[in-house]
């Protein structure tokens, strides 16, 4: 595996587990790399910071972001990543296809966003 991400923060378990699991996946050859998705800025520091402890790097992180979607940028994520020296590829880009034309004649039948 590339790289192994963690793709959302649970609160249910503690991240040291969750960084240690992933630290131990690469330390054993299973992944080259590690990254996260949808963590909040301070959820990647933290995260970051643990990863460094267990001498493995934190290389990237995959928030949600697009024209309509910057939360990124209110939070501070992007100022974190560049502290933590991680990199950035976000994940719908074009609203899961509101930036498009694709519903510009209402919603498909059978779309994702016709699901709740």
């Amino acid at each position: 595996v590339d790289i192994f991400y963690s793709h959302r923060f649970d609160p249910d378990t503690p991240l040291e587990e969750t960084m240690g699991a992933l630290a131990t996946a690469v330390q054993q050859g299973k992944a080259l790399y590690v990254g996260v998705s949808s963590y909040n800025a301070e959820q990647t520091a933290e995260a970051a910071g643990l990863l460094k402890e267990m001498g493995v790097p934190a290389l990237i992180h995959q928030p949600s972001y697009s024209m309509i979607n910057r939360w990124t940028e209110e939070d501070g994520l992007l100022d974190t990543l560049e502290a933590a020296g991680m990199g950035c590829i976000s994940f719908v880009p074009l609203a899961q296809g509101l930036l498009t034309n694709k519903y510009l004649k209402g919603i498909p039948e059978g779309s994702r966003a016709t699901q709740g």
